[in-house]
C-alpha cells in the first residue's frame, strides 16, 4: 500500500465532514465507482461519523479512514482542493459575491478608465460614498 500523504486532523475534520455531506447528499455519482456493497459500507460508516461529529473527538479518524476507502484519487484530489480553498478564504478577510455579466463588464470598463482594478474601482467608490453619508458623532458631557 502507498503511504499516505494526506492526514484528516482535527483541525479540519469538520470542514471534511461538510465537504463529503454535502457531496454524498448532492450528488448521485459520487459514490457510483462502488459496488452496491461497498455504497452501502459507506453510508453505515458515513453515518458512524455523523454520529460522531458531536463528540469531535474520533470524527477525524473516521474520516480519514473513510476518505482512504470510499474516494477515489480524483475524489481525493477534489477535495483537497476545496479544503485548501476554503482555508485560503477563511485567512482572507475576503467574500465573493454574484453580480450579473453586465455590471461587471461596466466596473470593468470604468475601473480601466480610472487605470486601477476592479476591487480598488469598489473599494475607492464605497469608502468615498461611506464617508459622504456617515453620520457625524457628536459628543456632550453636560
Amino acid at each position: 500500500m502507498a503511504r499516505e500523504k494526506f492526514a484528516i486532523t482535527d483541525d479540519i475534520a469538520v470542514g471534511c465532514f461538510q465537504y463529503l455531506s454535502k457531496k454524498v447528499k448532492t450528488d448521485p455519482s459520487f459514490l457510483s465507482h462502488l459496488s452496491h456493497e461497498e455504497t452501502e459500507q459507506a453510508h453505515h460508516a458515513f453515518d458512524a461519523a455523523r454520529d460522531v461529529l458531536l463528540y469531535h473527538d474520533q470524527l477525524a479518524e473516521l474520516l480519514h479512514a473513510w476518505f482512504y476507502t470510499f474516494l477515489t484519487a480524483k475524489q481525493q484530489t477534489a477535495m483537497k482542493a476545496s479544503l485548501r480553498k476554503k482555508r485560503q478564504r477563511s485567512r482572507n478577510d475576503y467574500v465573493s459575491m454574484e453580480i450579473d455579466k453586465d455590471i461587471y463588464w461596466k466596473l470593468s470598463h470604468l475601473a480601466e478608465q480610472e487605470g486601477i482594478t476592479i476591487k480598488d474601482y469598489l473599494e475607492q467608490i464605497i469608502s468615498d460614498t461611506y464617508a459622504q453619508q456617515r453620520p457625524s458623532v457628536n459628543f456632550s458631557f453636560g
